[in-house]
């Protein structure tokens, strides 16, 4: 007898998704990590939105990889939920290693089939990737279904923005100091 499946959507925390979103449609995430002088904290985790916009003036942090081991963590408390598979929507492999990250500890995690998608955006747009999942996944259990969806909005979707200032770009090392200059020109 096959064993009903029951799906999760895993994102993280680059979406932007409110957590009341996040608690409606039982997504989890993984926190991306911040870095400050006085140490790294695990985003909406450990700092909230608000403090990092309230510490933007003084300091720009700087972002990376979630832990691993804060992956393993959400694979492993889904499947102490009973979950059998996980749909893992990622930020741009093109922004952050991220997606590769997560894709090798997927390849290794036993315990439930973990597909990985790249939603290749963050923020909002990537947010908004993982919502319309989700919701689909409230429609249906087609695995292959809902991740082809995730493709379509990923093609079918542009994502822009616009700033005020360069400067966190550059004191963030997005950008170097000569584009920062010319750009506020």
């Amino acid at each position: 007898m096959q064993q009903e499946k029951k799906i999760a959507i895993v994102t993280d925390s680059a979406c932007d998704l409110p957590d009341d979103v996040l608690e409606k449609y039982n997504i989890r995430f993984v926190p991306l990590r911040l870095g400050y002088k006085g140490g790294e904290k695990r985003d909406r985790v450990e700092i909230s939105p608000d403090q990092v916009y309230a510490m933007l003036p003084a300091e720009v942090p700087k972002t990376s990889l979630p832990l691993p081991e804060d992956v393993t963590n959400v694979y492993d408390k889904l499947a102490d939920e009973g979950y059998t598979d996980i749909i893992h929507i990622s930020i741009s492999s093109g922004l952050s290693g991220t997606y590769n990250m997560v894709r090798m500890i997927a390849a290794d995690y036993h315990q439930m089939k973990i597909h990985v998608v790249d939603s290749k955006s963050l923020s909002m747009q990537e947010g908004l990737i993982v919502l319309n999942c989700a919701r689909r996944l409230k429609e249906t259990q087609d695995i292959d279904a809902i991740i082809a969806y995730a493709h379509t909005l990923r093609q079918r979707s542009a994502g822009m923005f616009v700033i005020r200032t360069l400067e966190y770009l550059r004191k963030g090392g997005r950008i170097g100091l000569v584009e920062g200059v010319f750009g506020t020109m």
